[in-house]
């Protein structure tokens, strides 16, 4: 595709943001240029196919996808006309512990409360009491507070104390995930799951403002989704979707400095020197400091906003070591003896058995150091879909949770990775012992955060999640308060990628919140309807 010199849009990334912000703004009527430094569109919805073993196909990054076909921007921009389906497993989740007993979480919720109440009764009530009243906030708070630019979080609270679902959010708003899972529920495994799942989110549990995540997650977010043909096809979705809006998004052209004249973002320049300008806007999906330390030169930014993007912190909970098997069978767990749904989980946490564990894991990313005790999460995605591997054969991951920077540095991991490899695949065998058996393995081979970071800019320091979700960098003080709103102090110059509300996962919420901002300022009368999230809520009662 042969680049114009001039665009009323430019966007900088075509990660699953940058793609959604495009489709909402070539569907306004703009001229809009995504340029992607690699060679693949989609960031973390990338795929690898085994260079030694054809057919096997391992998902590296992003693969657990929640309520997609029920968000806006997918119905907005009608993404799933583009050739992606997704598949929803009745056991969406599970934890199985190392003395074979396991929590399943199915679609049903008779049967997630069966399967609790063999750990407490009383929990079993809970959840279920939890899911039912959590339907409406969720609907009426949750999620339209993250499909909206952040008015505020004390102005969101002043407007949430005057319905029932705002007052219901508000009860668990400003406390830990640990201290509400402690307050509901007396199961130790119980509580340890929920914590678990919140912290592969991204979110921290131990800070505060984020209790309100655990009944959100009990009433939606555990029954995850996956896409038939690996993740990559959201991403060719999202590309296909763009393209026939008419923007044009060209991979391999990395964008090395964003052009200020004045106060104004007028273009942006590639490595291989070529200049393109942007007529109305320039939007970015790189990281606070990427952008302005990296992109934009020093005179042209406050230095005291400049220093504060340098301040975003990134981890300490999100980046992960994966072990990526090829395998001539699935895994066949010890659980599965007891209970034969445990052969059939989606999200499969294996090895976590109480709260402890987690306390272990969140001390151990504090000292930069291996947890004492491995427990990790992940899938065997031919399980539900065989065209992930050859006929008769299997693919399968897990992701342990572990610290960038350990024993000093994070070139440390160029010596630990072959350890560590080593020492999952022995722990995930003591949960499923047929890996330790001659020929199930044909390949294996692990993924540092060293080596995520190195393959995926964005993901600074190996964290998927593109920056640490606590009280300090949640709603309104994402990344910092001085950018939460989309908007930089550099006109026409916006923020669009996970760095910024809601966060890192695929949720789309970054750029579908970036094209309500860039539409009000531009004038541009959008085509799809953006809530007004103080009117909604100031309809509720």
């Amino acid at each position: 595709m042969a680049l114009r010199n001039e665009y009323d849009a430019i966007i900088v990334g075509a990660g699953h943001n940058g793609l959604i912000l495009a489709g909402y703004m070539a569907r306004a009527g703009l001229e809009v240029v995504v340029l992607e430094r690699y060679l693949e569109q989609g960031g973390g919805l990338d795929t690898h196919v085994d260079p030694h073993h054809p057919g096997f196909l391992h998902n590296m990054h992003s693969f657990f996808h929640r309520n997609l076909m029920n968000l806006p921007w997918w119905r907005d921009l009608e993404v799933g006309n583009y050739d992606v389906e997704y598949i929803r497993p009745e056991v969406g989740c599970g934890m199985l512990m190392s003395d074979e007993r396991c929590i399943l979480l199915y679609t049903d919720i008779e049967k997630t409360k069966k399967s609790i109440e063999k750990f407490s009764s009383r929990d079993a009530r809970v959840w279920e009491e939890i899911y039912h009243r959590w339907q409406s906030v969720v609907r009426n708070v949750s999620e339209p507070m993250t499909y909206h630019p952040p008015i505020g979080w004390d102005n969101l609270k002043s407007f949430l104390k005057t319905s029932e679902d705002g007052r219901e959010f508000l009860t668990f708003a400003d406390r830990s995930c640990d201290d509400v899972v402690c307050d509901l529920f007396e199961s130790d495994p119980v509580r340890a799951f929920l914590l678990y799942l919140g912290d592969i989110r991204g979110y921290d549990t131990w800070s505060e403002r984020l209790g309100w995540l655990i009944p959100h997650m009990i009433a939606t977010g555990v029954n995850p989704q996956m896409a038939r043909g690996t993740s990559h096809r959201l991403a060719h979705a999202l590309d296909a979707s763009a393209l026939a809006a008419g923007a044009d998004v060209v991979e391999g052209r990395e964008v090395t400095r964003i052009l200020v004249e004045g106060s104004r973002a007028t273009g942006v320049e590639l490595k291989t020197g070529l200049r393109i300008k942007a007529r109305r806007f320039i939007a970015t999906s790189t990281g606070p400091a990427q952008t302005f330390v990296n992109l934009i030169d020093s005179g042209h930014a406050d230095p005291g906003l400049t220093e504060r993007t340098r301040g975003f912190e990134y981890g300490p909970i999100g980046p992960i070591f994966s072990i990526n098997l090829a395998l001539n069978e699935r895994p066949v767990y010890t659980a599965e003896k007891h209970e034969p749904d445990a052969g059939r989980i989606l999200l499969t946490v294996v090895g976590l058995d109480g709260r402890e564990d987690m306390n272990e894991l969140h001390h151990a990313h504090d000292e930069g150091r291996l947890p004492k005790k491995l427990f990790f999460n992940g899938t065997t995605p031919s399980v539900f879909d065989p065209s992930q591997a050859p006929p008769g054969k299997h693919t399968a991951f897990m992701w342990q949770l572990v610290p960038y920077v350990i024993d000093g540095g994070p070139r440390t991991w160029l010596k630990l990775q072959d350890e560590l490899l080593d020492a999952l695949h022995d722990r995930w065998a003591e949960l499923a012992p047929n890996l330790k058996n001659p020929g199930v393995i044909v390949n294996k081979f692990g993924q540092s955060p060293l080596d995520i970071e190195n393959h995926v800019t964005t993901m600074v320091g190996g964290d998927w999640m593109e920056g640490h979700l606590n009280a300090e960098q949640f709603y309104d003080n994402r990344p910092i308060p001085e950018l939460s709103g989309y908007r930089t102090p550099i006109e026409g110059l916006f923020m669009c990628g996970s760095c910024m509300h809601p966060g890192g996962n695929i949720t789309g919420g970054p750029g579908f919140n970036a094209a309500k901002v860039i539409a009000e300022d531009l004038g541009i009368a959008p085509w799809w309807n953006p809530v007004s999230l103080e009117e909604h809520l100031s309809g509720l009662k």
